[in-house]
């Protein structure tokens, strides 16, 4: 199902700009775009530039199993974010961290001369994604109220910040307190 109802016109014109049919493919097809609901880990990454690429990924038994991205950027942006689920879907989540640049492209195909770039933006972010998944701790309601944390948005101790939701925190999953702290 197309999103962006790109016309024959439209798709022969980026096809021509140096879209492969996959990259085209991938870019107007929404099956992972948007937010999941009760994900095990979200994160956002900028670029330097005006692009912003975010995945969700559901985790069970160290398995990736569903994922999802949103973004602020190129076509380029989402066609590569789309292509690195693709890839990562259904391994384990050691396996989709040892994923290099080259496996993402063998999905994608090819990009416009310039936008090279956006693989790379994609496949950090995922990695950073993953990395977080890893390092967050999962503790339930009862066992946070004796826990310090660093907030994952920040790194900062919890306590050094003014307001965090912790629903909102990276590093602590399923944790429904909010903090107020000077």
């Amino acid at each position: 199902m197309s999103i962006w109802d790109l016309t024959d016109e439209d798709m022969k014109s980026m096809g021509t700009a140096g879209y492969s049919e996959k990259a085209l493919e991938l870019y107007n097809d929404s099956e992972y775009l948007g937010e999941l609901e009760e994900p095990s880990v979200c994160h956002t990454r900028e670029s330097g530039h005006i692009e912003s690429l975010r995945y969700c990924l559901k985790v069970e038994e160290e398995k990736i199993v569903k994922a999802s991205y949103t973004y602020r950027g190129y076509p380029a942006l989402s066609a590569s974010a789309a292509a690195t689920i693709m890839k990562v879907l259904n391994s384990s989540t050691v396996e989709a961290s040892s994923f290099t640049t080259e496996d993402v492209w063998k999905v994608l195909g090819r990009l416009p001369q310039g936008h090279e770039e956006h693989v790379d933006f994609a496949l950090k972010t995922m990695k950073e994604t993953l990395d977080i998944y890893a390092n967050q701790k999962r503790l339930s309601p009862v066992e946070h109220e004796t826990y310090k944390h660093l907030c994952g948005m920040t790194g900062k101790e919890i306590e050094e910040l003014d307001i965090v939701i912790c629903s909102n925190c990276s590093f602590v999953q399923n944790c429904e307190n909010d903090h107020v702290v000077i």
